[in-house]
Order: C-alpha cells, then sequence, then structure tokens
C-alpha cells in the first residue's frame, strides 16, 4: 500500500480502489491525487534456434502446410534475429502455398505474440498482487466502499433527502449500508428500519407515515418501482414541494388506509436493488434525479482482491479464496461474495463432519456448487479471448461451433470487457 500525504493540509491520504483505477482521498481538506502512468520496461530475451523453430512448425501448422515439407533446420540462422529468419520462413511458405499473402502472416502472428505476453504480463501482476494482500496482516476492506460508505453518512447527516443503490446482487450493497447506520450510532427501530418484503403502494405510504421521522432503508426495490403510483409517493417523500416541505398526499376508499390523506414526510430514504427496472424509465430517471444514485460494481480482480480482504476479516481459510480464484470464469453466474460464504460453509461442515468426505473432497462439492451456474456461451467466449488466437480466428471458430452470429460474439465479448474493465 502505497501511504501520501497531502500537499495542500498535511493530511495522511486514504488509498481508494473503484472501477479498476487507484486514487488517493484526503478525508480532511477533500483532494483528489491520481498516480502517474509508469512505463513499463520491457526485457527482450533473444530466441534460441530450437524455440524459433518450434515457432515456425507451429506458424507452418496454422497455414495448413505439413512441417516435414520445410527443412526448418538449414533455413533458420541461430546467428539472424527472429524478425530475418521469419522472412526466410514466409519465402519457403510461399513456395508451397503462393496464394499466401507474407504480410498477413506476419501481422497475424505479431497480434498472437502479443496477445500472449498481455495475457501473462496481466496474470503475473495480479497474482503478485494478492501474495501482498496475504502477506498483509491488516485486513483493507474499508477502502473498496469508500465512496458508499461517505454517499450513507451524507444523505443521513446532511441534507440530501435520499439515496439510491444499485449494482450486481452478492457485492455488498446492503451490508454497507447497514453497517454504515451503525458506525454512524443509529439503532434498529428507534433510528432506522429496515424493509425487504413486497409491498404495495398503499403499504409503502402508511410505512413512510408510520417511521416518518426515520431513516426507511428499502430492500430489493425492483417489483416497487414497476408501479407508477409507487414511484410518485418517492418523489413527493425525497423532493420539497411545498414551501420547501415534502408533502406525500394518497386519496383512496380503501380500509387499509392507515395515515391521514396529506402529510409532511420528514425522514430520509435509501432504495437498494440490483437493477434499476427499464419500465417507467422517464418517471424512475425523474426519481434518481432528486438524491444520490450509486452504482457498486467491482472488476473481476477487485472482486478477487476484497475476497482476499474478506477471508481476514471473516476468519476463512485462504485456501478456500485460492479454489474460488483457480475455479474462476467469468461465465460464472454468481461470482461474488456469498459465493465466497457459501464455499466456507461447505469447508466448514466437512471440518466439522470428516467422515461424511467417504475419501472425497470439500473441493467436490465446490465445484458442483460452480459448474451448475456456468454460463455455456460465456464460457466458450471466455475460452477465445483467453487464447493466443487472432480475433478474427477467435469469431470464425465461435461462429461454427456454436451456430450464433459474429455480432453475438462481440456482444459476449463486451460483458466479459466489462467485468475485467479492462480490453480482451
Amino acid at each position: 500500500m502505497v501511504k501520501l500525504i497531502c500537499q495542500k493540509c498535511g493530511n495522511e491520504m486514504r488509498e481508494i480502489h473503484e472501477d479498476g483505477k487507484t486514487y488517493w482521498v484526503c478525508d480532511k481538506c477533500g483532494n483528489v491525487v491520481k498516480p502517474k502512468k509508469k512505463k513499463r520496461k520491457e526485457k527482450k530475451r533473444k530466441l534460441t534456434k530450437a524455440e524459433q523453430i518450434e515457432k515456425f512448425r507451429k506458424l507452418a501448422k496454422e497455414k495448413g502446410i505439413p512441417a516435414d515439407l520445410i527443412d526448418f533446420e538449414s533455413i533458420v540462422d541461430e546467428t539472424l534475429t527472429y524478425e530475418e529468419n521469419l522472412r526466410r520462413i514466409n519465402e519457403e511458405l510461399k513456395k508451397h502455398n503462393p496464394e499466401l499473402s507474407l504480410e498477413e502472416v506476419d501481422m497475424e502472428q505479431m497480434e498472437r505474440d502479443f496477445r500472449e505476453h498481455y495475457r501473462k504480463m496481466i496474470i503475473e501482476e495480479f497474482n503478485k498482487d494478492i501474495e501482498e494482500i496475504k502477506k498483509r496482516k491488516t485486513p483493507e476492506l474499508e477502502k473498496y466502499f469508500y465512496t458508499l460508505k461517505e454517499l450513507v453518512k451524507i444523505t443521513v447527516k446532511g441534507d440530501i433527502s435520499g439515496l439510491i443503490v444499485h449494482g450486481e446482487g452478492g457485492l455488498g450493497k446492503t451490508y454497507t449500508v447497514l453497517q454504515t447506520l451503525a458506525e454512524l450510532g443509529m439503532k434498529f427501530g428507534s433510528d432506522y428500519v429496515y424493509l425487504s418484503t413486497h409491498i404495495t403502494p398503499l403499504e409503502l405510504y402508511n410505512l413512510l407515515y408510520k417511521y416518518n421521522d426515520r431513516v426507511v432503508v428499502i430492500d430489493d426495490v425492483e417489483k416497487l418501482l414497476q408501479y407508477e403510483k409507487t414511484i410518485g409517493i418517492l418523489k413527493s417523500a425525497l423532493w420539497s414541494s411545498v414551501n420547501g416541505k415534502r408533502v406525500i398526499t394518497y386519496y383512496t376508499t380503501s380500509n387499509k388506509l392507515e395515515a391521514p390523506e396529506e402529510f409532511v414526510f420528514e425522514g430520509k430514504i435509501i432504495l437498494i436493488l440490483n437493477k434499476i427496472p427499464k419500465k417507467n424509465k422517464e418517471i424512475i430517471d425523474s426519481l434518481l434525479s432528486r438524491v444520490f444514485s450509486y452504482r457498486l460494481k467491482f472488476t473481476y480482480e477487485e472482486r478477487m482482491k476484497i475476497m482476499y480482504e474478506m477471508a481476514k476479516v471473516f476468519n476463512i481459510p485462504f485456501k478456500i479464496v485460492d479454489f474460488l480464484k483457480e475455479k474462476f470464469t467469468p461465465a460464472l453466474q454468481d461470482f461474488n461474495f456469498r459465493t465466497l460464504m457459501k464455499l466456507n460453509l461447505i469447508y466448514k461442515y466437512y471440518q466439522a463432519n470428516p467422515s461424511q468426505l467417504n475419501g472425497s473432497s470439500w473441493k467436490v462439492i465446490g465445484e458442483k456448487l460452480l459448474e451448475q451456474n456456468t454460463n455455456p456461451i460465456l464460457q466458450k467466449v471466455w475460452e477465445l479471448v483467453n487464447s493466443s488466437k487472432t480475433v478474427k480466428e477467435q469469431v470464425k471458430e465461435f461462429t461454427r461451433e456454436t451456430g450464433m452470429s459474429r455480432a453475438t460474439f462481440f456482444r459476449y465479448k463486451a460483458k466479459l470487457e466489462e467485468m475485467f474493465g479492462k480490453p480482451l
């Protein structure tokens, strides 16, 4: 962990990780520092004659030319560079296939070499970061949730009336919100309430009246936002319309109405959901404009780092996180922190009941749990982009084996790139 001192006020700055980026924030004056990008110096090792011949054999095979037709031993000169020998091999390949483009051979091989080098470099850097996290005894979990925690504090203590938190399930939205409220000294029931069951617009109106002076946290509200009447109630509760007051009204003949037809709401509202519904988009957008709206998301690398930090906090053996890292595929539908907790429960059960293993391992059950949640199409795209094949070759193999279109390949590829936070 890099420690920085704020140049403006002299306070020690806090390291933050979000969306695959690292920066430092001063809690005292609000100064933000972004790191300068360092150019990596790469050391080139000269390939031996045997290594060059092996590469050229693969090249001939990829171009459909039998390797035994070419005398690689006599053509490859160990006093020449790889590029110079490649030109000599290209000339030989042209003799066996006159229609073969030398430029195409060079460019495709260069792309394969680059992709392989890039993949190895990313893996090495990531593994190095993981080892550093393992060695460091003090967990640094909060820095990944810094922005969300600050928005909760500002919502509760400041003038803003609400916060909408959305993002994939299992990433810690609810846990972080409730933990932050507890850190602020707020007590469940007297200072805030937490609702996670399905409620109708009328029930919501009654609840807001009942808990008028508290922070109301409503979880899993996707279905709730499908009703225009519900959105209307929330808009009134979150934005002042009459003399600076937030007045909510509900007119009905139903005997289930437990509140006045009109009242002033003075509390705060925090909504938590996995995905903002597309239905009623314009009305929901007007709701979002009234409050803080924050999407909690992490790249694959951030998720793995958080899991190792969680292992320290919740006393989870590192070997469980290692297992998840080893078996990881972005085609896994539920690659989140709940999956880590489930694997830990499996591990703890067999630790307490070793006789139940019957000579097997807890990993067998863990693998089955992961396999059933894997998307086969996304898995195929992952295998292709993670190979040294050119993009052209990836698309060709994908369309041939799946029967799906080129556009579908790139749509799935875009999903993977969003998860990794970098081009693949």
